[in-house]
C-alpha cells in the first residue's frame, strides 16, 4: 500500500512538472562538442532552437536545415485542424507553446504535451536579431539587420534584461538618443547648428534623470548606457560627441532638466510614470 502512494505521489509530482513552464534560462546552452538528436532543445544567441536532426557541431544559427528557431516574433491563437511546423509559437489559454515536432494536437491534450512545449521568453512578440557578440563589437556602428535603427546587440540587451514593456521602450527610446549624439563624431562643427545641439543636450540630461529615477525605483539595475557604449572605441566615440556637444554650448550653457524628465520621450506608457 506503501509503495502505490509513493508512485501515486511520483506519477503525479511528474505530471505537474511536465505541466509547467519553462523560463529561457531553464533550458541547456548549446555546446557544439554534445550530441544532439532530434526534438531537443537548446538556448543560443537569445535564442531557442528545436533540432531537427542528429548532429554535433553544427551550430543552429548556421544550420536552419538541422535546427528549427523557435519564432517568438510570430504567435498566433493555437487553432484546430492546423499543422504546426517545428518551431512554431501558438497562445493557448493564455499560455504560450512551442511545436518540437511537426504537430497538429491541441497543445494541453494527451499528444499535445509530447508535442508541444510550455514556455516563457523575455522576447515574445519581437522581431530578436540573431547576433554573434564578438562579431557585433568589431566596431563603432555595429550591425542592425532587422535595420530599426537599433544596434542589435544593444537590442537584445535591452529585450532580454528589462521584463516590463516600459523599460523595453524606455531603453529603445534612450538607444535612439545614444545613436543621434554618437553620430556626430562623423560631422563637423558647422554642420550642428547650436539649435540641435542645445536640443540633443537636454534630452540627454533628461534622459539621465528619467533612468536614475527608475534606478531608484528598483525598474533598472544598471541603466542602458554601459551596454550601449560597450567597447573601448565606443566610449571613446562618446567621449568625442560630447566634446562636440561643449565646443558648440559653451561653458555657459543654461541645462535645464524637465520637472518630468520621462514624460519628456515618446516611450509607449512614458506617461504614467
Amino acid at each position: 500500500m506503501m509503495m502505490f502512494r509513493t508512485s501515486l505521489l511520483l506519477i503525479t509530482l511528474l505530471a505537474s512538472l511536465s505541466s509547467m513552464a519553462k523560463d529561457f534560462e531553464d533550458f541547456r546552452t548549446y555546446k557544439p562538442e554534445r550530441r544532439y538528436y532530434r526534438g531537443q532543445v537548446v538556448s543560443q544567441h537569445s535564442h531557442l532552437w528545436v533540432s531537427r536532426f542528429p548532429s554535433r557541431n553544427k551550430e543552429p544559427k548556421d544550420h536552419p536545415f538541422r535546427w528549427g528557431k523557435v519564432e517568438i516574433e510570430e504567435v498566433q491563437d493555437w487553432r484546430r485542424n492546423r499543422f504546426y511546423p517545428i518551431g512554431s509559437v501558438v497562445q493557448f489559454d493564455g499560455l504560450y507553446y512551442f511545436a518540437k515536432n511537426l504537430t497538429l494536437f491541441r497543445p494541453n491534450s494527451y499528444f499535445g504535451r509530447r508535442h508541444w512545449q510550455k514556455f516563457t521568453h523575455p522576447a515574445i512578440g519581437y522581431d530578436l536579431p540573431v547576433i554573434d557578440r564578438e562579431e557585433a563589437r568589431q566596431d563603432v556602428e555595429g550591425i542592425d539587420r532587422n535595420l530599426n535603427g537599433l544596434r542589435d546587440d544593444y537590442e537584445v540587451y535591452v529585450i532580454m534584461n528589462h521584463p516590463s514593456q516600459e523599460m523595453k521602450d524606455l531603453g529603445f527610446e534612450a538607444g535612439r538618443l545614444y545613436t543621434e549624439v554618437m553620430s556626430l563624431i562623423d560631422k563637423e562643427l558647422y554642420e550642428i547648428s547650436y539649435a540641435n545641439a542645445e536640443s540633443m543636450m537636454n534630452r540627454m540630461l533628461d534622459m539621465d534623470e528619467c533612468i536614475s529615477s527608475k534606478r531608484q525605483s528598483g525598474q533598472t539595475e544598471d541603466g542602458f548606457s554601459a551596454a550601449f557604449y560597450n567597447t573601448k572605441d565606443r566610449i571613446l566615440a562618446d567621449f568625442r560627441s560630447q566634446f562636440k556637444l561643449h565646443d558648440i554650448l559653451g561653458d555657459n550653457f543654461p541645462a535645464k532638466i524637465s520637472d518630468n524628465p520621462c514624460g519628456e520621450f515618446n516611450y509607449r506608457v512614458g506617461d504614467a510614470s
